[in-house]
């Protein structure tokens, strides 16, 4: 009569980490379906990916054609808006195709706004200023994180 197997060896026996990952058809069958699902993902947000690169050569257009003295007064004083703005939603549109979240993007897009806003202001960045800017996107994200 065969003896049975002790549960405490089968839990230590699942609680190891596998080590031929490649050679079970059923985890290649379950890694191609994740793969194939993230490639679907990106090729739903392609538009947002065109977005980005219309944006982008905007931006590089406001970059090597126009005069920076020609937008630096545009609108408000000394705020250079019209690249502000270009390099906004060029950022923003991009980091959210990257990450394929909308409000990561966002708040990412604005977090190099900012930073750029500064640098253009001519204000010394240092780590305790980055950090200042960064902790309360990421607080609003951890928490909208945990609302949803």
């Amino acid at each position: 009569m065969p003896r049975a197997r002790s549960r405490l060896q089968v839990k230590k026996l699942a609680s190891q980490p596998q080590k031929n990952l490649g050679k079970n058809p059923v985890q290649n069958s379950l890694l191609l379906t994740n793969f194939k699902s993230l490639v679907a993902n990106y090729c739903h947000h392609l538009v947002t990916l065109f977005f980005a690169f219309i944006f982008s050569f905007i931006t590089y257009s406001i970059l090597t054609k126009v005069s920076p003295d020609s937008i630096k007064h545009f609108i408000l004083p000394n705020s250079y808006l019209p690249f502000l703005i270009s390099f906004f939603l060029a950022s923003f549109f991009l980091l959210s195709f990257l990450l394929l979240h909308t409000r990561r993007g966002f708040l990412l897009a604005i977090f190099l706004l900012i930073t750029l806003f500064l640098k253009l202001q001519q204000v010394e960045i240092t780590y305790l200023i980055l950090l200042s800017l960064f902790l309360p996107l990421a607080l609003i994200e951890v928490i909208a994180s945990l609302i949803k």
